[in-house]
């Protein structure tokens, strides 16, 4: 199968928090992204991004080497992984773009405040 027939070893439910994060802010991670794998999903490219430990394994996984995220961890390890990967992700987005994390503090407490009414 040759890479771009192979689906997203990312896998949206494996780390589903992270994901649709991520793909919301593809466009500011774009330069970071260019050196990946074009023919990646940009899923995949993404978790490059945010985890670059694991580009070997993706990789791997187009070389046809490879298994996808959500085979290779067991269900509450890939909660786990979830949240470090979204709290590695908003990092990468403080460092690119200074004051983001607490810019999504005022949001977030926003949003309670206008729940609560």
């Amino acid at each position: 199968m040759r890479p771009e027939q192979r689906p997203s070893g990312f896998h949206k439910n494996a780390v589903p928090l992270t994901l649709e994060f991520a793909m919301r802010f593809k466009e500011e991670l774009a330069t970071e992204m260019a050196g990946l794998g074009e023919a990646w999903h940009v899923e995949d490219r993404l978790l490059c991004v945010i985890h670059p430990e694991f580009k070997k394994d993706v990789e791997a996984y187009y070389e046809g080497r490879g298994r996808p995220l959500h085979q290779t961890m067991e269900p509450y390890q890939l909660e786990r992984f979830d949240r470090l990967l979204l709290t590695r992700l908003i990092q990468t987005l403080e460092a690119k773009m200074p004051g983001f994390a607490a810019a999504l503090g005022i949001v977030a407490d926003h949003r309670g405040d206008e729940a609560g009414d």
